[in-house]
C-alpha cells in the first residue's frame, strides 16, 4: 500500500466538503468534483473504502470524472469485499474498452472472485496469449488454471515459470503454487483402523498369529 496522505491535505478537503453541504446546486461544480475525487483517492489508499466509495459516487456526476470515478468505485467496492458491485461496473467498463489490459484484468479478477471461473480463465487466457513474456499474466494465467481444476495445464505453467522467469516478480509465489496443485492432485490416504480387542482383554487371531510368526532374521 502506498505511503498514507498527508493530513493537511485531507484536513483540506475534509473543509472543503463541510463548506460544500451548504450549496444548493444540483451539479456539482468541476473544481468541487475534482475535490470528491481527490478525497475517495485518498481514502481509498488508507484503506477506507466505505468513505471512498461515498466520494467516488459524488464523483460520478461530472463527465471528465466519471470513468475514473467508476474504475476507483469497483476498486473500492473489490477491496471492501462487494465482489457482485464490483464485478458489475468492471464489466461495463470492459464492454466499452476491450482493448483495455487493465479493465481485461480486473474485470477477470472479478469474474474468479464471484465464482465465474471458467469466463475469468477465457478472459486472462487471451491477455496472457497477448504478451506470453510477461511474467505476472503467466503467474495469474497459472493461478486461475489451478482455480478452474486445469490441474495438468497449471503444472506445464509452473514449469514455464520456473524455468523461464525463475528471477522475475512473477515467480515469486510460484513455490505455494505448486504445492497447491500437489496437495490438489495427490491420491486420497486410506486410514487403517486398528484390530479390534475383545471386551475380556485376548488378543484377536490376527494379533495372535503377527506374534507367533518369527521374522526371518530371528533365531530359533
Amino acid at each position: 500500500m502506498k505511503s498514507l496522505a498527508p493530513l493537511g491535505i485531507l484536513f483540506f478537503f475534509a473543509s472543503a466538503m463541510i463548506m460544500l453541504e451548504g450549496c444548493a446546486s444540483t451539479r456539482p461544480s468541476k473544481e468541487f468534483v475534482a475535490e470528491y475525487y481527490a478525497l475517495a483517492e485518498g481514502y481509498s489508499e488508507i484503506g477506507k473504502y466505505d468513505k471512498a466509495i461515498f466520494f467516488y459516487q459524488k464523483a460520478l456526476t461530472r463527465p471528465e470524472y466519471r470513468n475514473g470515478a467508476r474504475y476507483g468505485l469497483a476498486r473500492a467496492y473489490a477491496l471492501n469485499g462487494n465482489w457482485a458491485a464490483a464485478c458489475d461496473i468492471f464489466a461495463d467498463l470492459y464492454r466499452q474498452d476491450p482493448k483495455n489490459a487493465l479493465l481485461a484484468a480486473s474485470y477477470a479478477y472479478a469474474l474468479a472472485s464471484t465464482g465465474k471461473i471458467e469466463e475469468a480463465l477465457r478472459l486472462y487466457g487471451a491477455l496472457y496469449q497477448e504478451r506470453p513474456d510477461d511474467s505476472t499474466r503467466a503467474r495469474n494465467y497459472a493461478e486461475l488454471l489451478f482455480l478452474a481444476g486445469h490441474y495438468a495445464e497449471s503444472s506445464e505453467m509452473v514449469a514455464l515459470l520456473k524455468d523461464k522467469f525463475a528471477d522475475s516478480p512473477g515467480a515469486k509465489d510460484i513455490a505455494a503454487l505448486e504445492k497447491k496443485i500437489a496437495d490438489a492432485t495427490a491420491p486420497p490416504q486410506t486410514e487403517t483402523s486398528p484390530s479390534a480387542v475383545p471386551a475380556d482383554g485376548a488378543e484377536s487371531t490376527t494379533s495372535q498369529t503377527s506374534v507367533a510368526s518369527p521374522s526371518p532374521t530371528t533365531a530359533p
